[in-house]
């Protein structure tokens, strides 16, 4: 936060506070739990539980983040994947049948 001055921050979101010098965990009104992010998810107590509720892993990163991005190059993936083979096919067919009835009609019309 500020080097050189105490701010004392009160929050229900933990990425809010994972990166403060100490955090003091309440539970009913009374401090659990002090020290930093780090060590409290080692110690697995009340503020591991509500690390796992709102999915904080152990570096402090929101996995609801890396799952947007996974998210993210999941459907990429797809829409590119989809995108490409149906205009391959497309184009390819229209082509294909394109000059075979071309071809086809050529030959009826103009038979050897």
């Amino acid at each position: 936060m500020r080097h050189g001055r105490t701010a004392i921050a009160v929050a229900h979101r933990l990425s809010t506070v994972q990166n403060a010098d100490v955090i003091f965990a309440f539970d009913q009104g009374s401090v659990v739990e002090k020290g930093t992010h780090s060590e409290l998810v080692q110690k697995r107590g009340s503020y591991w539980d509500m690390c796992q509720s709102q999915a904080i892993d152990q570096r402090g990163n929101s996995r609801q983040q890396l799952g947007s991005f996974f998210f993210f190059f999941y459907f990429f993936f797809h829409f590119f994947f989809y995108f490409f083979f149906y205009f391959f096919f497309y184009f390819f067919f229209y082509f294909f049948f394109y000059f075979f009835f071309y071809f086809f009609f050529d030959l009826v019309a103009y038979p050897s």
